[in-house]
């Protein structure tokens, strides 16, 4: 058994043990067992001081091409926008045309997000053959899907992104029998 000790942002300390390939982290109160190979992870708190006492918290996954990838701890309600600041914005390598098109920074961001932003170099594709991805999409390739039409399409867009398929129906974009017949027809990288 290997024991670390690790100092995180905001005078947190991350206690871990790594033991037949299982990587054990005691973070924040919260105990993590994760059964594979440990990755390397920096846990980044958001700005306490601006946060109202009552209002909860948030974790989204920052990646691609950002100045500083990481896992952010934000205020409910944090917009896209937002969890791009805390990563110290758009690396070098970002392509600014596809984030232009494809993301909305006003969205607002849910727990668990992941947020992706594509390099230059990078193709955004289907995650599979015959596979929708409602994060690339447009609006025509969406209103191809059973029941969504031209105005639920361009609502889709317009609520981009989306860390699962499930949201199009939890934030109410879609009712309930069109995610139902489609689900299997969609998918977000």
């Amino acid at each position: 058994m290997v024991l670390f000790v690790g100092w995180v942002k905001e005078n947190r300390m991350v206690f871990g043990a790594v033991t037949g390939g299982i990587l054990l982290m005691l973070v924040g109160g919260g105990l993590w067992i994760v059964d594979r190979e440990p990755v390397e992870v920096e846990i980044i708190a958001g700005d306490k001081d601006s946060e109202p006492k009552d209002q909860q918290e948030i974790w989204v996954d920052v990646g691609g091409a950002v100045v500083r990838p990481g896992v952010y701890q934000l205020s409910a309600g944090a917009r896209v926008k937002d969890a791009l600041t805390e990563a110290g914005g758009l690396s070098e390598e970002a392509d600014r045309s596809k984030l232009a098109r494809y993301v909305n920074l006003a969205a607002r961001l849910e727990d668990g997000t992941k947020l992706y932003f594509a390099s230059k170099d990078e193709e955004i594709v289907s995650l599979e053959s015959g596979i929708v991805n409602i994060n690339t999409a447009g609006v025509s390739e969406l209103d191809k899907l059973w029941g969504v039409g031209p105005g639920r399409a361009g609502e889709i867009v317009a609520g981009r992104p989306y860390g699962s398929v499930e949201e199009l129906m939890t934030r109410k974009i879609i009712p309930s029998n069109v995610y139902g017949r489609i689900k299997d027809q969609i998918g977000v990288n």
